[in-house]
């Protein structure tokens, strides 16, 4: 039962790294995922509106999770299930009232029997929000 740690550095034109950290090879519903966003990245271009930053860890068929960040909602969507398409949890946060949209934000998203429970920011927890 050995642990899983994957981290892929600039997975996407915001994002700094995405990492999924299982603490046992054979339960692929308990670990944590974690993600950065890159500098001036959450700041919505002038004219174009809010943005969406997703940062996607896949494994078929046995996991699937994302994380959506939507800039003008101020909110994470988090998404954790199989890669078939079945959800097995789904969760809303919303970012801070004062967020810094220049700087960049490391999120991490513990998850335990293919359920979600919380997500922080820069190592303070956000508060969730309903659906």
């Amino acid at each position: 039962m050995p642990e899983v740690k994957n981290r892929m550095d600039n997975p996407a034109p915001e994002v700094a790294y995405q990492e999924i950290q299982l603490p046992d090879d054979k339960d692929f519903g308990t670990g944590t995922m974690r993600f950065k966003t890159k500098k001036n990245t959450l700041t919505p271009p002038v004219g174009i509106g809010p943005k969406t930053i997703a940062a996607m860890l896949i494994n078929p068929p046995r996991f699937q999770m994302t994380a959506t960040i939507n800039t003008g909602e101020k909110v994470v969507a988090v998404r954790l299930g199989r890669a078939d398409g079945t959800l097995l949890s789904r969760m809303l946060f919303a970012l801070p009232a004062d967020l810094d949209t220049g700087q960049s934000h490391e999120f991490e998203i513990p998850f335990a029997k293919w359920k979600l429970s919380e997500m922080s920011m820069d190592g303070s927890k956000l508060q969730e929000k309903t659906m």
